[in-house]
């Protein structure tokens, strides 16, 4: 386990269970939008394609 992540199981555990939801919700928000950004980078991507 890195050392970030231990950083921040760290902290989550410091703080009321609520706090604690809001953190992992915006975790999941951030995963999302990476793979939103992979798609939208494939989906522009100028070359041709193969099955073009």
């Amino acid at each position: 386990m890195s050392s970030e992540t231990e950083e921040l199981i760290r902290i989550c555990e410091s703080l009321p269970p609520a706090k604690r939801n809001e953190i992992a919700d915006f975790a999941r928000f951030l995963a999302a939008r990476q793979e939103d950004e992979r798609w939208d980078n494939l989906v522009a991507y100028p070359e041709r394609r193969p099955y073009e």
